[in-house]
């Protein structure tokens, strides 16, 4: 068909019909270059040569958990953000670490650290209660999981992510928030805390680019520093009655202008909670009227000065 045309085409004089001869050739050229692909590539769910996950179109993609490990290391990109959703069946011990170390599913994510890693999990095992450690150190990890409800600790789950940028809804059922995004760097923005959270020590340590922080939940008893480190932070809200302990809470806060505490103090509880936060002005650390005795006799144990107190109006 090919050699015709371009006979066709030399037995023209006409400038106009060899440009829609022309025309005719792209067309017929652009059909057959349109056909359907054939080169064999596997549909979803299956493995490619090498054992190696095939790519599923649209903005994730679906990684059977056997496999994320050669995923990782042998497909996923180490110049871009990959977005990675674990299909198939995933052991619940997998999201626990322990003795220093992430769980099974964070192991691999660190294991492969030079891979930024947007995170989905298509379905948790049912009977996942503990979520303590379960990311610690995954360095690559950009956008964490959705955490599901059931979850009640999230000790340490995201400590030393420091690429975090966004924190995960965290379920109603947490009760232990320790460490959950200590040394966090890059985080923004806090997540709503559950009214049942009890423990927060050591939760923001360190989240040097932290801005906001939500209500703090009536019932919480442990902030030992909790926001050591925050330098990004101006305000935070107040702090209920219910808080026993809040040693190094707000240690080098460097820009924090005020804070109302509505606890009661406790000697040796209440330790550096105020140390270089060189921002408090006087009369800018709000306290019950009749603890306010008991606060400036204990403001240099706290790394401040008495006339930063001022009782509640």
């Amino acid at each position: 068909m090919k050699r015709l045309l371009n006979v066709r085409i030399r037995e023209l004089k006409t400038p106009i019909l060899v440009g829609s001869v022309l025309t005719i050739v792209f067309i017929v050229t652009g059909f057959f270059s349109g056909c359907p692909n054939t080169s064999g590539r596997k549909p979803t769910g299956s493995t490619g040569g090498n054992n190696t996950p095939a790519v599923t179109p649209g903005p994730y993609v679906k990684v059977p958990y056997a496999d994320l490990e050669t995923y990782l290391r042998d497909t996923a990109s180490s110049e871009k953000l990959n977005y990675i959703e674990v299909i198939g069946e995933i052991p619940a011990e997998a999201f626990k670490g322990s003795g220093g170390n992430p769980g099974a599913l964070g192991q691999k994510l660190k294991d492969h650290s030079d891979k930024k890693v947007a995170l989905k999990i298509a379905a948790y095992p049912a009977g996942v209660t503990d979520m303590g450690w379960c990311f610690l150190g995954c360095t690559s990890l950009t956008i964490a999981p959705d955490i599901p409800a059931g979850v009640t600790v999230m000790s340490g789950c995201f400590q030393d992510c420091e690429s975090l940028t966004t924190a995960p809804a965290i379920p109603e059922s947490v009760t232990d928030m320790s460490n959950c995004f200590a040394s966090c760097k890059n985080l923004t923005r806090a997540p709503a805390i559950p009214k049942d959270v009890t423990d927060m020590s050591y939760c923001f340590y360190g989240c040097t680019s932290l801005t906001t922080v939500p209500n703090i939940p009536v019932g919480l008893t442990n902030m030992t520093n909790c926001f050591y480190g925050c330098t990004g932070l101006t305000t935070v809200p107040d702090i209920p009655a219910s808080v026993t302990d809040m040693g190094y809470c707000f240690y080098a806060c460097t820009k924090l202008t005020g804070v109302t505490l509505n606890c009661n103090y406790s000697a040796g509880k209440f330790d550096s909670a105020f140390t270089n936060c060189g921002n408090l002005a006087d009369g800018s650390i709000k306290v019950p009227q009749d603890q306010l005795d008991k606060y400036k006799a204990g403001a240099g144990d706290m790394g401040t000065t008495a006339k930063r107190f001022a009782a509640i109006p």
